[in-house]
């Protein structure tokens, strides 16, 4: 008897279970696990940008109120940290006016010490300013295939007998991780410098609707170096559909906020950067991106400050050898003294 009540009381609580299996859960339990299963699927990116523009050639540091700023190896070491917290996602460019003028160092090997600087600190990119057409066309020229990184400036012609060539690329895609930043490059020229002579200025705008015609298809987010200035920057933010970010110089504006532009009818948001002079600051961007449906990539945040370039920042040590070893060879090796080119202004 009691053997037959353990039995029914053993099927009665399989029994329970399985009814417990097949009952369907409720609205409120399974709209929860939907929000919880695509909150898992939806892919998102980080991406910063760092900024630079109008260095003049000063790489050691200098007094600005009594206190010590700038140096070309704390931005570098600045960079480093940087990377090294977020690896593989950081892109490193500069918006013009790298060696016009600027300290002995510079002057003296005009302006091959600075691209080397840059190229052992991992450029990605930087867009010519007209201060780097100062010291001539052939100096250019040798300046620019000593880059390792890309030379953008798609705007700026010299004027030959055959075919005007341009004196920088118009654009390059980078990848950075799953992401494809599109980076453009506007210059401009000092028509009367001596060293300008033979240089012209493309229109612009049209232009650059050009290149965004190439890239906006194979591209997630594309930037604008820019060394036309704040005024001319912030009227292409307007007119240029599909740039997102506008990275500028030559006015030297020191932006601890972005400038921000809503374009046309659908009010997006185009920001604009700019980090001052000297190394002063370091500009950073940080960008937010979600995976769309369709495969691409769509921003959902931009951050944008300034830091500023302080002694109290360390320094990368391999950078400031290397400034020490120009320092040196311009002291062993008697040469004439080297003046800044003629002209030079911002």
């Amino acid at each position: 008897m009691w053997a037959v009540l353990v039995l029914v009381l053993a099927c009665t609580v399989v029994s329970l279970q399985a009814g417990d299996a097949g009952k369907p859960a409720s609205p409120q339990t399974g709209q929860l696990a939907q929000r919880e299963q695509q909150a898992e699927q939806v892919q998102r990116e980080h991406l910063v940008i760092l900024h630079i523009n109008d260095t003049h050639g000063q790489l050691e540091p200098h007094k600005v109120k009594g206190r010590s700023v700038g140096g070309i190896a704390r931005v570098a070491g600045l960079v480093k940290q940087i990377r090294r917290k977020n690896p593989g996602r950081v892109l490193v460019v500069h918006a013009g006016d790298v060696f016009s003028g600027g300290d002995a160092v510079t002057n003296h090997y005009k302006g091959r010490a600075n691209i080397d600087l840059m190229n052992r600190m991992d450029y990605d990119a930087m867009v010519l300013g007209n201060g780097e057409y100062y010291w001539g066309l052939e100096n250019l020229r040798r300046r620019t295939s000593e880059a390792e990184f890309t030379i953008l400036a798609g705007n700026i012609f010299e004027v030959r007998k055959d075919k005007p060539k341009a004196v920088g690329k118009s654009f390059v895609v980078k990848k950075v991780g799953p992401l494809r930043v599109g980076l453009m490059g506007l210059s401009l020229i000092s028509p009367k410098h001596p060293g300008s002579r033979n240089l012209r200025t493309a229109k612009n705008l049209e232009l650059a609707r050009k290149w965004l015609g190439e890239l906006e298809a194979k591209t997630d987010l594309i930037v604008l170096l820019s060394h036309l200035g704040l005024a001319d920057d912030t009227m292409a933010a307007g007119m240029l559909s599909g740039v997102k970010l506008i990275v500028g110089g030559h006015t030297h504006t020191v932006l601890n906020n972005p400038v921000i532009v809503k374009r046309g009818s659908t009010k997006e948001k185009v920001y604009i950067v700019q980090a001052g002079k000297h190394y002063e600051y370091l500009g950073r961007i940080d960008l937010g991106f979600s995976r769309e449906k369709d495969g691409g990539w769509k921003v959902t945040k931009v951050r944008c400050r300034l830091i500023p370039v302080s002694e109290s920042i360390k320094v990368d040590g391999k950078i400031a050898k290397r400034l020490e070893e120009y320092h040196r060879q311009m002291k062993e090796v008697p040469t004439v003294k080297q003046m800044a080119p003629a002209g030079v202004s911002p």
